[in-house]
């Protein structure tokens, strides 16, 4: 059994593994909003320290303390079981870092639990046509549950 927290991204009729997608009229700008599910699938180890990093936007590393993107473009990130308000993300800092509650606890391990992060991604308008990638990285201390499996 794999330790690892499983991902996958929510995409109209269901939950899908790999990169997401975006597309942006780099004409007008505008805002995509994606969101992803985090879960567990031991029944052995519960998680901790669950933090999501944003690494790169639009072909940017992101530096810390890295607020703005020289071409104006934002990645926001936000945890929350539906579509965030837009007041919520008027709260939050463009490229910001994301900690999340443990998933299990020392005793009980939990394939229930879900947790739906938001990601909100702007593009400025009059952007030239390209590919761009902007990058995420999700990091977390995976234990064993005492007497797992007994």
């Amino acid at each position: 059994m794999s330790s690892k927290l499983r991902i996958s991204y929510i995409e109209g009729d269901g939950f899908y593994p790999g990169k997401i997608k975006t597309t942006h009229d780099g004409y007008a700008g505008g805002v995509e909003i994606k969101a992803v599910n985090i879960s567990s699938i031991s029944n052995q180890h519960y998680y901790e320290n669950i933090k999501i990093e944003v690494e790169e936007v639009a072909g940017h590393t992101v530096l810390a303390n890295d607020l703005f993107h020289p071409e104006g473009w934002s990645l926001k990130l936000l945890e929350s079981y539906d579509l965030p308000e837009e007041e919520s993300w008027n709260s939050v800092l463009s490229a910001n870092e994301l900690d999340l509650s443990p998933i299990g606890t020392s005793t009980a391990a939990d394939t229930d639990d879900v947790r739906t992060v938001w990601i909100r991604l702007f593009c400025p308008g009059h952007t030239d046509p390209n590919i761009l990638i902007s990058k995420l990285k999700l990091k977390y201390t995976t234990k064993l549950v005492v007497n797992a499996g007994v």
